[in-house]
């Protein structure tokens, strides 16, 4: 029952102090426990204090999410006597999350999605950004003309470095990394039909037009 209720908890639950004392608080705010009741009280028992969510009834019938603090207090004798209980509304914070948690999902299943449809495509398809050209997106059959996976984050000449990539052009000198198409077109030019010549780590030459 409710021995002491201070404007704290009025503001939270909008009950006055003079409605809330005497009451069961757990009925009053029709408490949902993470677990149960029984579980939250042998844990007090035996560890003193508790810490964890609850959810809670306001008197306006409005649900509220709390990050609850439980102290058990006992008497000169170690009998329980009372539990001082701290409770702090997080409903908004809990909203959001849950919000960024369901954008987060959608975001994932649409990429999920574009990645299904772009593998079906024949034709080599990446996306890339920043100045340093890091991938962000690659199908299938990317790897199939690089000769290599290229992992999501890494930069395109770090990439070509690390497995021995080069673009060459028809006598098979190395191209500067200003004129491959990808860094071009990261410098504002609209690349079409452009062709490269890439030696793949396995030193076959593959000519490809890039757009």
């Amino acid at each position: 029952r409710v021995l002491s209720w201070n404007r704290g908890a009025e503001e939270l639950y909008g009950w006055s102090e003079k409605q809330a004392l005497g009451r069961l608080s757990h009925t009053l705010l029709k408490t949902r426990f993470p677990t149960s009741r029984a579980a939250v009280e042998a844990h007090l028992e035996r560890e003193v204090q508790w810490e964890g969510e609850l959810v809670q009834t306001r008197r306006d019938g409005r649900a509220v999410v709390v990050e609850s603090r439980q102290v058990l207090i006992r008497d000169a004798q170690g009998v329980p006597k009372a539990i001082l209980e701290i409770h702090r509304d997080i409903t908004k914070r809990r909203v959001l999350e849950q919000a960024q948690t369901a954008t987060h999902t959608e975001t994932l299943a649409q990429r999920t999605f574009l990645q299904q449809l772009l593998d079906i495509v024949p034709s080599s398809i990446y996306v890339v950004h920043g100045q340093d050209a890091r991938l962000v997106l690659a199908n299938r059959a990317a790897a199939s003309i690089w000769g290599a996976v290229w992992p999501v984050g890494q930069p395109m000449r770090e990439f070509l470095e690390e497995h021995a990539i080069r673009i060459v052009d028809a006598q098979e000198h190395t191209t500067a990394p200003e004129a491959w198409a990808t860094m071009r077109a990261l410098g504002g030019e609209t690349v079409l039909q452009h062709q490269e010549r890439i030696r793949r780590p396995s030193r076959s030459i593959l000519p490809i037009l890039v757009n």
